[in-house]
């Protein structure tokens, strides 16, 4: 092997061994900001000791918190992409029927809820009750491709109808079914 050849493999391994370390970094910091990201634990798993069975509760940090401002029935929408959110469907204690979003972001400092309302989608683009906005990275599968679902106000545009043969609920914005089994 030419002295040419060993000197070239002798730079290509140390630059290899001296950048090892960054590249160990960036994983680690990758996998902090993923774990910073995660929801709240949807289910809290308490067990009693007995001789028959232990039970299990579920007492969801943010549907506790939506529970104290006067919502029920709180679920975990489905079909959003973006990692960084977590969406809440809602029923108001006084109007049963009527849909309320409400948008989870963990990364929100403290002076900010952590929960807010969305009172209104147009475009990607999310009002909130405090009048803040917020654009969205990915629109959910169901207002994809759709031209009516251009704008969507939820209280409005969005009921819970009683499954005939279940005791849930299922999700309808704009007369097309989003989400059954709530």
């Amino acid at each position: 092997m030419s002295w040419f050849a060993r000197g070239a493999a002798l730079l290509i391994a140390s630059y290899g061994v001296s950048h090892f370390p960054q590249g160990v970094k960036e994983v680690a910091n990758l996998v902090e900001r993923f774990k910073g990201s995660l929801p709240p634990p949807a289910i809290t798993r308490t067990s009693t000791q007995s001789t028959t069975s232990s039970t299990t509760t579920s007492t969801p940090q943010v549907v506790q918190e939506l529970k104290e401002k006067g919502y029920e029935g709180c679920q975990v929408l489905k079909g959003f992409r973006d990692w960084t959110l977590w969406w809440y469907v809602c029923s108001d204690k006084e109007q049963t029927n009527r849909a309320s979003f409400f948008n989870y972001k963990r990364t929100r400092k403290p002076p900010a809820s952590r929960i807010k309302k969305v009172t209104h989608i147009k475009k990607g683009q999310l009002t909130y009750e405090d009048r803040s906005t917020e654009r969205l990275t990915y629109l959910p599968f169901w207002m994809g491709g759709s031209k009516s679902f251009n704008e969507l106000n939820p209280t409005s545009d969005c009921t819970f109808t009683k499954q005939t043969d279940r005791d849930s609920f299922s999700l309808k914005c704009k007369e097309k079914d989003i989400q059954t089994g709530i």
